[in-house]
């Protein structure tokens, strides 16, 4: 009935065939993403970026489709835990952006692109209130059994993209400065997944100091290999922040969290150009000049007070932005085959994005489509500070940290308007996880399955 069955009150939901089988089938899911990384000879390939613009991917729109359907088949469920204000509220604020994304096929400078970009959007977001809301609703502490598959999920993905890699490696690669699998790797596909993946083993792992170690150890030496150095901090910034909220001791918490709120600040200055970040640069690079080549991955000073060239490029975009600053080119629109060349000539280099994904949606629905995106995810933000004072600490201040992480990776990479990409889909369907804590009314089939968990917890 309504998708699922009711299972016996003695039956834990994790022991049903419906939880085996929704698993293996985000599993397969999981495994169909990271693999098709595989088609991406080269992230900066120059010929076919304009017609995979153009055209799409058959293998991105299965996985869309696939990940929706999964959301669809759990959405009586979720439509019951939505019931509550915080529910309602989020859904509201979603709603309100997509429908200024849909608006914005008006005045789009390319309508298939634009619409094409838009279904799946709201795809991703059926799936995420779907599976997080409905699925991970009736798992004991479903924040948690999320965070569990995110560790495995960051595992897997290196497991599967690394040795391929890894066998063509000699030993003067490895020690060579300039050394990157960037050019034959999409590295976000391992990088994204295992920055969650870090602050879920923190808290997943909490209890388990050994087990933690080696599994931090194991994400921070896959980090430190792909280089991605951006990215990096960022994922040790929230990790401070998140840690400061789990220790007890008042003069530690204070300390990690002004640490990482300074760590955080200087992504924040980076983004606006990074004049405080260029200006230390310049001043203390004797001091570290010695490791330099390593620090600008062999591509001297100028590496870093380019931004790796994302000044050029981010200088060529804010002429695009002032002509239609409010209202954007479209949703998913901007990156044309013609702005590509155009953008190109402009910044002397191939960018398919715009290395910042609040100029990217400046660029797709301006100003009044950013400040409906950020007040849904400011929103989000708020419930899970919420969900750890009032309800469970842990897991609320763990999707805190998934949002935030979600915040800094879009200063100098593109999620917002590359939604599939997993900080999206990660990010959302925890905070929608989060969701049945607020249920002010809950249908028979989420009475029964809480009932099972504060048994559990009385248990334990």
């Amino acid at each position: 009935m309504n998708g699922f069955a009711i299972q016996p009150q003695w039956q834990r939901f994790e022991d049903t065939a419906h939880y085996k089988l929704m698993c293996t089938a985000l599993l397969i899911w999981w495994a169909a993403f990271v693999f098709r990384s595989f088609e991406v000879s080269s992230v900066s390939r120059d010929a076919s970026s304009a017609a995979a613009t153009e055209q799409g991917s058959l293998v991105n729109q299965a996985l869309v489709l696939a990940f929706a359907a999964m959301g669809m088949f759990h959405m009586p469920r979720a439509w019951q835990v939505l019931k509550s204000r915080e529910g309602r509220n989020l859904v509201l604020l979603l709603l309100a952006y997509s429908s200024w994304a849909a608006a914005s096929m008006m005045w789009s400078e390319d309508v298939s692109i634009g619409s094409r970009r838009l279904v799946a959007f709201i795809l991703l977001l059926i799936g995420c209130c779907g599976i997080g809301a409905g699925f991970y609703s009736r798992v004991s502490n479903g924040p948690l059994a999320l965070a569990r598959h995110v560790i495995y999920g960051a595992v897997l993905a290196a497991v599967i993209l690394l040795p391929p890699r890894l066998s063509m490696l000699t030993l003067a690669d490895i020690v060579d400065p300039s050394f990157n699998i960037k050019d034959t790797t999409e590295i976000v596909v391992m990088i994204h997944p295992i920055g969650y993946g870090f602050l879920a083993a923190l808290v997943v792992f909490r209890g388990r100091v050994l087990l933690r170690s080696i599994v931090l150890a194991f994400y921070f030496l896959v980090l430190l290999f792909l280089k991605g150095r951006s990215m990096l901090g960022e994922i040790v910034a929230c990790s401070i922040i998140l840690i400061s909220r789990l220790t007890t001791a008042l003069p530690v918490r204070r300390l990690l969290l002004t640490t990482g709120l300074l760590m955080a600040a200087i992504f924040a200055d980076l983004g606006t150009g990074g004049r405080i970040f260029i200006s230390y640069v310049r001043s203390a690079y004797d001091s570290f000049a010695s490791v330099s080549s390593y620090v600008t991955v062999g591509d001297g000073l100028n590496n870093l007070t380019s931004l790796s060239g994302r000044l050029r490029l981010w200088n060529a975009l804010y002429e695009y932005i002032g002509q239609q600053p409010w209202i954007g080119y479209g949703f998913g629109s901007f990156w044309t085959p013609e702005h590509l060349d155009q953008i190109f000539q402009l910044a002397t280099w191939r960018a398919v994005i715009a290395h910042s994904g609040y100029l990217d949606e400046l660029l797709a629905t301006g100003i009044i489509g950013l400040l409906l995106f950020s007040a849904a995810w400011t929103y989000g933000i708020v419930i899970s500070l919420r969900a750890a004072r009032n309800h469970d600490e842990t897991t609320g201040y763990l999707i805190f940290s998934w949002l935030l992480l979600y915040v800094l990776f879009n200063v100098l990479d593109s999620v917002n308007q590359s939604f599939l990409k997993s900080p999206f889909f990660i990010s959302l369907t925890g905070l929608f996880a989060l969701l049945p804590a607020f249920a002010e009314e809950l249908a028979p089939e989420m009475a029964l399955d809480s009932e099972v968990y504060v048994l559990e917890r009385a248990r334990a």
